[in-house]
């Protein structure tokens, strides 16, 4: 399993295209993946728009968070994971999405470190 959390603050008007792009692409990738909106306190209509995402489809979630900064949004994500990998994606989708395979790929080649977030 791995999870990729996407960090949001005041995202309304990308969030839902960049999920669908995002999905999309994941339906051709070979690995189970879910889907972790992590809202960091907005103030437009993103935290709506996130749950309306999970209630649609499966394997995308929301947290939400009550203080700004990506760091947390993370930090609060990834403790709370039961996924063998963890990863993060803007909401833009800025690296491009041929990335991520060989990313997980390199993770399951060359091993992975538990880091402990205290």
């Amino acid at each position: 399993m791995i999870d990729i959390t996407i960090p949001v603050y005041n995202e309304e008007a990308v969030l839902e295209k960049s999920i669908a792009k995002l999905r999309k692409f994941l339906k051709s990738y070979n690995k189970k993946c879910r889907i972790i909106i992590a809202n960091n306190s907005s103030t437009d209509k993103t935290l709506e728009i996130a749950k309306n995402l999970a209630k649609k489809y499966q394997g995308v979630s929301y947290i939400h968070l009550g203080k700004k900064g990506r760091g947390r949004a993370l930090k609060k994500s990834w403790l709370n994971s039961k996924a063998g990998i963890v990863s993060y994606m803007d909401v833009d989708l800025s690296t491009g999405l041929d990335a991520f395979p060989k990313m997980i790929a390199s993770i399951e080649t060359y091993g992975k470190a538990r880091l402990t977030l205290k």
